[in-house]
């Protein structure tokens, strides 16, 4: 029983910051006092309670964090995302430009050939431009999603 009161005491002392606390036997049981309380009044010493300081982050720095680390993984599909569609558009721009450039050695074999071979590089021309300006868009798009991560 003691030792609970004596818990209690100490636990008490800690809330209440920097206060005297005094044993008194009052008819034989011992009480526990801010105040002195006669003449068998004993001060028990209570050191000053130390202020507990932690290493951990606060829940508010954790959840700034949590918010940071989420918007980046989302920056970072997006960034695989463009990569991806800059390849696709790559890999289109390629497969026209082949299929034009194959028409416009077909034609050059026969005598309208020529009229066909115009028309032809017309589109290549044409073709080209557009993926580039596609793939641009998509490269200028990447860059931007890169510098918001730094």
């Amino acid at each position: 029983m003691l030792k609970l009161l004596s818990i209690l005491v100490l636990s008490f002392s800690f809330q209440i910051g920097a206060s005297d606390i005094y044993t008194c036997v009052i008819d034989g049981t011992t009480t526990f006092s801010q105040i002195p309380c006669g003449d068998t009044d004993q001060k028990i010493e209570v050191d000053e309670p130390q202020s507990f300081e932690s290493n951990q982050k606060s829940p508010i720095q954790n959840s700034e964090n949590i918010t940071n680390d989420t918007q980046n993984y989302i920056v970072t599909q997006k960034i695989n995302k463009t990569i991806k569609k800059i390849e696709a558009l790559t890999k289109q721009k390629n497969d026209k430009l082949s299929e034009l450039e194959a028409k416009f050695m077909s034609v050059s074999n026969n005598r309208a050939g020529s009229l066909h071979q115009n028309e032809i590089s017309k589109k290549i021309i044409s073709t080209n431009k557009t993926y580039i300006k596609l793939i641009n868009d998509q490269e200028v798009k990447l860059k931007e999603l890169q510098n918001s991560l730094n």
